[in-house]
């Protein structure tokens, strides 16, 4: 694996993060917010309040580890990772695996770092664009994008590369 090292950054090639991350970045350390900033998986429709933001957030991640078929021993790229919650839930359940967060911006990557993973694990951060991947061809088993890549300057160039750092099968 030839991701960045978790302290260096590898640049984000002058893409920005969306102006909302400003207030989310404000709130962190409120007792209302979380790591999370998706949207969650809202499993009971017919009553919406029923499920909380947490159970729906922490909902989402099960559906999101189940779709992308994540194994103990996974190397697992998180394109536009924000303040690692989803790496920080697939830490929780998975064993010896390289969970790699990649974000645009430090401000949340500072507080990515912050995160420390299980004895059995990796957690790596690398600043960069999610259309210009540090790391390495065929060297990572799953690229997840959690509603990012509406952000990113070309989700085709995004789609490539994602393509390019999968391992074959």
């Amino acid at each position: 694996m030839t991701a960045a090292p978790a302290s260096a950054d590898a640049g984000s090639g002058g893409a920005r993060p969306p102006r909302y991350i400003d207030a989310l970045l404000g709130d962190f350390s409120s007792a209302a917010n979380s790591r999370f900033n998706h949207l969650g998986h809202w499993t009971d429709l017919a009553d919406p309040l029923a499920t909380t933001r947490a159970e729906a957030q922490a909902q989402m991640v099960v559906e999101i580890d189940a779709l992308a078929r994540v194994a103990d021993g996974s190397t697992v790229l998180d394109v536009g990772s924000g303040f690692g919650g989803t790496l920080e839930a697939l830490d929780a359940v998975h064993h010896d695996a390289h969970l790699i967060g990649l974000d645009v911006d430090g401000r949340q990557l500072a507080l990515c770092r912050r995160l420390e993973a299980r004895p059995s694990n990796r957690l790596s951060w690398v600043q960069a664009d999610g259309c210009a991947l540090p790391i390495a061809t065929a060297s990572v088993g799953h690229v997840l994008s959690i509603e990012a890549m509406r952000h990113f300057s070309s989700r085709a160039t995004f789609l490539a590369e994602a393509g390019r750092v999968l391992r074959p099968g």
